[in-house]
């Protein structure tokens, strides 16, 4: 199994940046554009609720699945 991956690795690894660079060049004039609306965009309130409430979902999550039950009791 080893040889497979061997060889299937480096010919994905060209094709994945094969794939970046032809759409770098497709979308070349759309490039500042990007960055103008990344910079806009990124600080505008909504973006930061957005994150705030993000954080605060990933962080209620994490504390309950790693809860566990002491200090609960249970009937006999």
């Amino acid at each position: 199994m080893t040889k497979v991956t061997d060889i299937l690795v480096p010919i994905m690894a060209v094709v994945y940046v094969l794939t970046v660079l032809i759409l770098i060049l497709v979308n070349f004039t759309r490039i500042p554009w990007f960055f103008y609306v990344v910079f806009t965009q990124a600080f505008k309130q909504e973006a930061v609720f957005g994150s705030d409430f993000g954080v605060a979902l990933i962080q209620g999550v994490m504390r309950g699945l790693m809860s566990n039950e002491a200090g609960h009791w249970r009937l006999p």
